[in-house]
C-alpha cells in the first residue's frame, strides 16, 4: 500500500545544509499499522509529512498504491491528500466555530462529497469514536480525549487508505491516551487502512503490528 524508496530531504539552517532524511526506504501493506520511533530531530515527522504530501522530497520515490507522490504538482498533492491520507495531531486542531459533526463531516464536503452522505458518515464515525452524544457540543465542551477522538472521526471521514499520527497520545494524561489509543487502533482496524504513527512511546509503539527506528535521517536495520 506504502512504498518508499531511498527517499531524500535536506534544509538550509544558520550552519548549512542539513540532511534530514538520507536514503530512507520502507514498505507497508494494507492493514499494516506500524509505530515509528527515534530521538528528535532524526528525521520522523519530515517522512510522516513526505508521505502525508505535506512536504516534498528531494528525491526518491513514494507510492501510495500505484500513485507516484514525488513531482506531483501542488494541486494533485493537495486533491491525494483529501481523498487518500487521513491526519492525527498531537493538538487535534479542531475548528472552534464549528460542532464536533461539522469539524468531522468538513473534510467530506471540501472534497465534493454530497452534505447527506457527509452527514451519514460523519454521524456512523462518531458512534465508532463514542461521541455520537457529543455530536453537537464545540470543541471547547470536549475533554482531551474526546476532542483527540473527534479529530480520529474527521481523519477517517473520506475513508483514508493511509492514516498518518503524530503523536497522537501525547497531549494527553495516560488514561485518556489508553482511551484515545484503543479508539483509534479499532476505527483503523475497521477500515482496513494502512497506519503509521510516530511516538516516543513505547507503550504506544507496542500496540503496534511492527516498529521501526529512525536515527540520523535512516531507518535502523
Amino acid at each position: 500500500m506504502v512504498k518508499v524508496t531511498d527517499l531524500r530531504k535536506s534544509y538550509d539552517s544558520s550552519a548549512g545544509r542539513v540532511e534530514v532524511l538520507r536514503g530512507v526506504s520502507l514498505q507497508l501493506a494494507r492493514g499494516e499499522t506500524v509505530a515509528l520511533m527515534g530521538p528528535s530531530g532524526c528525521g520522523k515527522s519530515t517522512l510522516l509529512n513526505i508521505m502525508g504530501c505535506l512536504d516534498v522530497a528531494d528525491s526518491g520515490s513514494v507510492k501510495i498504491g500505484e500513485q507516484e507522490l514525488v513531482g506531483l504538482d501542488e494541486k494533485s498533492m493537495t486533491e491525494l491528500r483529501r481523498k487518500t491520507v487521513g491526519f492525527v495531531f498531537q493538538f487535534f486542531h479542531l475548528l472552534p466555530t464549528l460542532t464536533v459533526r461539522e469539524n468531522v463531516e468538513l473534510p467530506a464536503l471540501i472534497a465534493g462529497g454530497l452534505s447527506h452522505t457527509a452527514a451519514e458518515r460523519a454521524a456512523r464515525l462518531l458512534e465508532l469514536v463514542g461521541l455520537n452524544k457529543r455530536a453537537g457540543h464545540r470543541p471547547h465542551q470536549l475533554s482531551g480525549g474526546e476532542m483527540q477522538r473527534a479529530a480520529i472521526a474527521r481523519a477517517l471521514v473520506n475513508k483514508p487508505a493511509v492514516v498518518l499520527a503524530d503523536e497522537p497520545t501525547g497531549n494527553l494524561d495516560s488514561h485518556n491516551g489508553e482511551v484515545v489509543l484503543r479508539v483509534l487502533m479499532e476505527v483503523v482496524s475497521e477500515e482496513n487502512a494502512t497506519m503509521i504513527v510516530v511516538t516516543h512511546s513505547a507503550e504506544v509503539a507496542s500496540k503496534m503490528g511492527c516498529v521501526l527506528h529512525m536515527a540520523d535521517g535512516h531507518i535502523l536495520p
